[in-house]
């Protein structure tokens, strides 16, 4: 079963302790100003509740980050895309938000690929787009709808590049006219802008995951996943409530292996009970105690995922041996309905 990427994906937001919480005002936010949600589980359906619905022309339902089949989409380059109806509300004015989960399986040669293009005209710089160029920094931006030049966009290049096959959370937040904040796997970007445009003007087209209309291939390669826009400028706050794994990190207190001493018992009654115990360099037997699987996340401290475990009733043996150099590693246990049973930030031996 797919866990919920809220809970412990887009931004490892997981209690490790009472004093680590994040305010009802910030998932207010994200659920009130939440314009479109496209979980993209082997459909394109829009889980917002206000059904913006997409179409696919072409795109191939593939694994996620997790190896779950059938929850993301892939896209080969070859003029596949996934589209959205051109309507007022799927084309906000400033200020919104965009964030989506994408990987890259090849780098072109196009100036950009294209990850979400809202207004897709041929050979005009309209609405707003998210993309990377083919040195793998990440881009947003938008057009005045006067034409096809520099002239006529405003783009911010991220400092950071991505790389082939890894997956990627990007939060792009359009603030006001040439006023542009991204965040890449939680991280706020240095950014390099350009273009001459001041005003977004939207010019009728649809909206498009995957590729864009021009006369240079703008075509993505690889994935995409989780893919939502609000029409709201995100806080730092709420980009935390989203993504956010540097709080976590800085808010737990250092474990440290022994021999014998178990971790704490969840503190989850309901939920069944897991006994984490050291029982090897760079492992520990997980102790399952309930009769359904318990799925464990190894995340490095930066945040990327690192592995999965499924933890059957009985023992399993979680091995991160193959991930260092890393000096800690966050083990997430999870249970099938998606609550958290248990959250470790364990020292490499």
């Amino acid at each position: 079963m797919r866990q919920t990427r809220q809970l412990f994906i887009l931004g490892i937001c997981v209690l490790l302790s009472s004093q680590l919480s994040f305010s009802q005002s910030s998932s207010e936010v994200l659920s009130d100003h939440l314009i479109a949600h496209y979980r993209l589980n082997n459909d394109v359906t829009d889980n917002s509740g206000n059904e913006w619905n997409g179409v696919n022309e072409g795109a191939v339902p593939t694994t996620d980050q997790f190896g779950n089949e059938s929850y993301a989409y892939y896209f080969s380059g070859n003029g596949e895309s996934i589209q959205f109806p051109a309507a007022d509300d799927l084309k906000p004015s400033f200020p919104f938000t965009v964030s989506l989960w994408f990987s890259v399986s090849e780098f072109n040669n196009a100036s950009a690929s294209m990850l979400y293009n809202s207004d897709a005209v041929p050979d005009l710089y309209s609405g707003f787009w998210v993309s990377y160029l083919a040195d793998g920094r990440v881009s947003a931006g938008y057009g005045n709808a006067q034409g096809y030049g520099a002239q006529y966009r405003y783009s911010v290049h991220s400092n950071n590049t991505v790389e082939v096959g890894e997956w990627y959370h990007l939060v792009a937040v359009f603030k006001g006219e040439r006023d542009i904040d991204m965040y890449l796997n939680c991280k706020q970007e240095i950014l390099v802008a350009s273009g001459g445009a001041y005003e977004m003007v939207y010019a009728g087209g649809t909206g498009m995951l995957g590729r864009s209309y021009s006369t240079v291939d703008a075509f993505h390669v690889g994935k995409i996943d989780e893919v939502k826009l609000f029409d709201t400028a995100l806080s730092s706050g709420e980009i935390g409530r989203l993504c956010n794994f540097n709080e976590v990190v800085t808010s737990t207190e250092e474990i440290v292996f022994s021999d014998e001493t178990p971790y704490e018992e969840s503190p989850i009654d309901e939920i069944p009970m897991i006994d984490v115990v050291k029982s090897g360099m760079n492992q520990v037997n997980v102790t399952n105690h309930g009769n359904t699987s318990i799925q464990s996340y190894a995340y490095s401290i930066e945040g990327k995922l690192l592995s999965t475990t499924a933890c059957q009733p009985g023992v399993t043996t979680v091995d991160y041996s193959n991930h260092q150099p890393v000096a800690y590693v966050i083990l997430i246990f999870v249970s099938e309905e998606g609550e958290r049973v248990k959250t470790l930030k364990l020292m490499t031996d």
